[in-house]
């Protein structure tokens, strides 16, 4: 059964314009982005050298040369975004998909936005007799561009240097667009973890919050509330949960009411905090927090979604780190959950998948060398008994506990073998 450790930060890394890992065919990746039938006409063709000078005009897009080179050489330089009536229906929606490419919670750094319009709004003059070759590359210049950032995302030495360690998922891009200009599959979902869509939902819920003004501000006159209570503060929260949608609607209410005390456990249960009903001062705080912070979480998660496989098998284990939380998943749904202790900040957990392969009953602990040197040696100094006191021996050069009930790792330990020495098991 697959493991998997989640974990989360606070910002997202820059990104910039990179190629795109080109390996395995991408036959069953669907995408809405680029909707209805596509060209297959090979009449109209261009002279191979077009590219290099697109290039030579165009140069931060020289990190897909291998790419542009190996879609048209497959094409033999068959037009893909023009028919014998012009630019197909395609292009246009590529455009508009990269302009509004904000909503994949990216920024808005489009290389060579103005031309790319310019050249998408004239590329019907003449183009049934001469297409314009430049409007035609650009279009699957920009759509490498796209597939990197939204699908793809960060490198993998570039995830690796935030301690994400999981198997970067690879996509042929190029076959991908091959078959969507070809029109062998009609896409309808994106080649990502399908998390991302329900964040990219929720990004525009908040952005439209954001329009809307944001949250309004929380009069805050006294340190907590519970229910019964009545305060301008209770209205504005009131408010404040409405937009975050924990609750149905919005009475202007300044009394702290039942409808306002499940919105507020809801609320709790989400952010993390004691599911009490009483809205004290850290729950003031998340109430408080700034619609543009949710946001920059949100786009954080999804640029995360996009570097986890997009298929994961149908029975795993999740543990999410910062929730301090153990999922099952059987037939892909969750079936139970747990707690459970993770590394500190000093000693964080990595963020990996691997197969759990072994159970080991009543194990040994061997005494990591940091603890032995800090705590057993001085201890042994201190009275020659410790280690029989502590159920604990030497075994070789190394010391370890005994199995028995106050053994570190309790009575089961679950392995999967990995560079980090991280498995689970269980407590004392």
């Amino acid at each position: 059964m697959p493991v998997f450790m989640f974990s989360g930060c606070n910002s997202q890394p820059e990104k910039k314009v990179q190629p795109v890992a080109d390996t395995i065919p991408a036959k069953s990746l669907k995408d809405k982005s680029i909707p209805g039938n596509f060209s297959t006409q090979t009449l109209l063709t261009f002279d191979s050298s077009q590219l290099a000078v697109f290039l030579e005009k165009y140069p931060l897009f020289t990190g897909f040369k291998t790419n542009l080179v190996s879609f048209y050489r497959n094409r033999k330089y068959a037009y893909a975004w023009f028919d014998e009536k012009g630019l197909i229906e395609q292009a246009v929606n590529l455009h508009n998909r990269i302009n509004n490419i904000t909503d994949e919670g990216l920024p808005a750094h489009i290389p060579y936005r103005k031309e790319f319009t310019e050249l998408v709004e004239t590329g019907n003059a003449d183009s049934t007799v001469n297409p314009p070759v430049f409007t035609e590359l650009m279009l699957s210049a920009q759509y490498f561009f796209y597939a990197t950032n939204v699908w793809g995302g960060l490198n993998e030495k570039q995830t690796n240097d935030l301690n994400w360690y999981l198997p970067r998922k690879k996509v042929s891009y190029t076959q991908l667009l091959d078959s969507l200009i070809n029109g062998k599959e009609l896409l309808d979902a994106a080649p990502v973890f399908r998390q991302y869509e329900l964040l990219k939902q929720e990004l525009k819920k908040y952005n439209a919050i954001l329009k809307q003004g944001g949250f309004p501000a929380i009069p805050q006159d006294k340190k907590a509330y519970k229910k019964g209570d009545s305060s301008a503060a209770i209205a504005a929260i009131r408010k404040v949960l409405f937009l975050y949608g924990d609750i149905a609607a919005d009475n202007s209410s300044a009394v702290f009411d039942d409808e306002l005390l499940q919105g507020i456990l809801l609320f709790q249960k989400q952010v993390g905090d004691k599911p009490d009903g009483i809205i004290g001062a850290v729950l003031l705080k998340e109430l408080q927090t700034p619609v543009e912070n949710r946001i920059e979480q949100i786009a954080v998660n999804m640029e995360r979604s996009r570097w986890v496989p997009v298929n994961i098998r149908r029975n795993y284990i999740v543990v999410n780190i910062p929730e301090y939380r153990l999922h099952l998943y059987e037939d892909d749904s969750l079936v139970w959950s747990m707690n459970v202790v993770v590394g500190a900040v000093a000693h964080k957990t990595a963020i990996f998948n691997g197969d759990m392969k072994y159970v080991v009953f009543s194990p040994y602990w061997n005494v990591p060398l940091g603890i032995l040197r800090k705590e057993v040696l001085p201890g042994i100094k201190k009275s020659p008994n410790y280690l029989a006191s502590h159920n604990m021996e030497w075994n070789g050069g190394n010391v370890r506990q005994k199995p028995g009930p106050n053994n570190s790792l309790g009575l089961v330990k679950f392995l999967f073998p990995n560079s980090f020495d991280i498995y689970l098991h269980d407590t004392p």
